[in-house]
Parts: C-alpha cells; structure tokens; sequence
C-alpha cells in the first residue's frame, strides 16, 4: 500500500484524486467513497495494547482492513460521534 504510514504518530499520507467520484482502496477522512463502493482499507481508533502508557498516545488512528457485510448486515458510513 504505497502512501499509507501506519507507524507513524501522524494521519496517514494518502495520495488525492484529481477526479471526485473515483473508487480507491482508502479515503481521507471526511471523504466519501462513490455510493455502493466499499475502499479495502478505512481509518480506526485504536487503544493502547499496554494499560501503562501516557494519555496523549493511548489513542492513536490507524489503517485497517475494511470489515466487508453479510448479506444479513447493514453497511453505514459514520462521519462523525460524539
């Protein structure tokens, strides 16, 4: 997967599209993929492995494979929670 750090502290670098609608293997957040495309991968929180680390680095975004749907699930894009 060339542009994607996942060891870095930072968001992952993703090359942009010129062309809006493209169908890509990950999107920049707050990007939308065309309706009915599912991108192979998708940005998560993830929580420290260790319970002794300092808050600032507890969290940290990551790029993981995207769960793909059964027939009997519903796909949702969530933009934001709170």
């Amino acid at each position: 997967m060339t542009g994607i750090d996942q060891h870095s502290s930072h968001y992952p670098v993703v090359t942009s599209c010129a062309e809006e609608n493209v169908a890509m293997d990950l999107y920049e957040i707050g990007k939308s993929p065309p309706m009915g495309h599912v991108p192979k991968h998708m940005y998560a929180w993830k929580d420290a492995e260790n319970g002794h680390v300092d808050p600032e680095k507890a969290m940290q975004i990551v790029v993981v494979d995207t769960p793909m749907p059964r027939p009997e699930d519903a796909l949702i894009m969530l933009m934001a929670a709170g």
